[in-house]
């Protein structure tokens, strides 16, 4: 009788496949609950390595003071936070007090970096932003389309205006959804060119309950006594107008 040649086992195809690397993640680190209003007095004192632990999830105010300096960095910084945070946000402000000459307090935020906030803080109420030459109209619209919830907008510069033409005043009245709650809204004096207030007007007409206002913001210097090197701003109402205008 021949030999019985048993089946070679095929190790193979029962043997478990090898385990094959994991991708690495990102390690990310927990957001805390943080402050419900994070104040920063000072950018060179109060921010690095200490936003992180006064912003967080339960954080609804952020607001800069009188020795901050405000760039696209705080607010990118703010953004990566997340939309645990960004989606809770209701208010921005942005204080401008100290003109001294040693001042160390100044908006140099720019346009996109206002842009990026308005998208990813969809919930925001009021948001100020004082002596902020650089950003300009496209801003002024991204927060009309974006943020629904807003009751409060200024938005002002020194020396000149935020090149405010009209456009956004204009989409904001033929757009009746965009910041239906808004009541007040604050710009510059520089922007009250021709094309401007034409647009301004016919916003008044269209949103009566919403408040209009040209602002004037200076620069007092007070180099004497004990004041020495001092200064603060001025800001003088120019045209408060509500409803219907003329």
């Amino acid at each position: 009788m021949p030999p019985v040649r048993s089946a070679k086992k095929n190790t193979a195809a029962t043997d478990a496949a090898p385990v094959g690397k994991r991708p690495s993640t990102m390690w990310l680190k927990p957001i805390p609950k943080g402050d419900k209003e994070a104040f920063f007095k000072s950018s060179e004192r109060d921010w690095d390595d200490k936003y992180e632990a006064k912003i967080g999830t339960a954080t609804k105010i952020i607001k800069f003071g009188s020795e901050f300096i405000l760039t696209d960095r705080h607010v990118d910084e703010i953004l990566a936070l997340g939309p645990g945070v960004c989606g809770g946000l209701w208010q921005f402000i942005f204080e401008y007090k100290d003109v001294s000459y040693d001042a160390k307090n100044s908006a140099k935020l720019t346009t996109q970096s206002v842009i990026r906030l308005a998208k990813a803080c969809p919930k925001l109420r009021r948001i100020e932003l004082q002596a902020a030459t650089e950003v300009k109209e496209d801003a002024l619209l991204a927060l009309f389309e974006n943020c629904p919830a807003l009751t409060y907008i200024e938005l002002s510069a020194l020396s000149h205006g935020n090149d405010i033409t009209g456009t956004s005043l204009d989409a904001l009245r033929e757009n009746p959804e965009w910041a239906p709650k808004l009541k007040t809204l604050m710009l510059g004096e520089k922007d009250d060119k021709k094309d401007f207030m034409k647009a301004m007007r016919a916003l008044g007409k269209e949103r009566q309950a919403m408040t209009i206002t040209l602002i004037s913001r200076q620069e007092e210097k007070r180099p004497c006594l004990e004041e020495a090197g001092r200064g603060r701003t001025s800001v003088k109402v120019l045209i408060p107008l509500a409803g219907v205008m003329g």
